[in-house]
């Protein structure tokens, strides 16, 4: 296993366990305690976990950037879901928006055999994916975002995106709150995102269940501004009670 594999299964291992000891994280992997520690540093040094107590302890990730290869793991078999039930939003001959977000590029994948949709996108990762199909992608182009360098932003991808009408938009965010407002890390995402949101027909948001009842600093917009929801899990009730007019979908 190759240190930056194993360094994401550390990671999803505290995620899930919120505090996992060197010994437990070591039996997982059927590692050795000395490596275990090695990569404890390498994380700690990376801000992505906190060392505690002979083990690790996670860290709120919602004000955090967090490199966009682990973002990608954190989670996959749950994305794989929502992007599964994602998929069977969209139609042949769609124009599809995609944000730059680690959810949208599982989607992606689902949806590259569907014949004779167009995909538009402002993520590097999701274009360079996408390269691997017959399917028509437009890459917004613009600048590349420093805090997190798979994401294009500014004037240039705001141009594009509000040049294009789409049948459909996905879009996903750092956290919703209970009242079904959606944040973000990334204020300059933001911009672009609300874009797709604008000049789409259909709006759907991506969000794992870990998201909900959390607050990241920049608000992206509100539930009640979006068609639909999916979720690797059905959602609180409190929350869809909330907003009638949005369906919620899940696995």
């Amino acid at each position: 296993m190759y240190n930056t594999e194993r360094e994401n299964e550390i990671l999803e291992l505290v995620k899930i366990n919120g505090y996992i000891s060197v010994k437990d994280l070591a039996k997982a992997l059927s590692i050795s305690e000395s490596s275990i520690r090695r990569d404890l540093s390498e994380l700690q040094s990376k801000g992505l976990i906190s060392r505690k107590h002979g083990g690790a302890e996670a860290i709120d990730s919602v004000t955090r950037n967090i490199p966009y290869s682990h973002r990608y793991q954190l989670g996959k078999n749950e994305k794989k879901k929502i992007a599964q039930v994602a998929a069977g939003l969209v139609k042949e001959g769609d124009v599809v928006f995609l944000d730059a977000s680690s959810t949208t590029i599982y989607l992606a994948v689902e949806i590259a055999g569907i014949k004779g949709i167009t995909v538009i996108t402002n993520g590097i990762e999701i274009a360079r994916e996408l390269c691997n199909y017959s399917v028509k992608v437009i890459c917004t182009g613009g600048l590349m975002y420093n805090e997190d360098r798979v994401m294009l932003v500014g004037s240039m991808a705001l141009d594009v995106v509000r040049s294009i009408h789409a049948d459909i938009a996905f879009i996903s965010s750092q956290a919703i709150s209970n009242d079904g407002v959606l944040t973000c890390v990334y204020q300059e995402a933001n911009d672009v995102r609300r874009a797709m949101i604008e000049n789409a027909d259909r709006r759907v948001y991506l969000c794992l269940e870990s998201k909900i009842g959390r607050v990241a600093p920049y608000r992206l917009t509100t539930l009640d501004n979006l068609d639909y929801m999916i979720c690797d899990t059905e959602v609180p009730k409190n929350l869809a009670d909330k907003f009638p007019n949005v369906e919620f979908l899940h696995p």
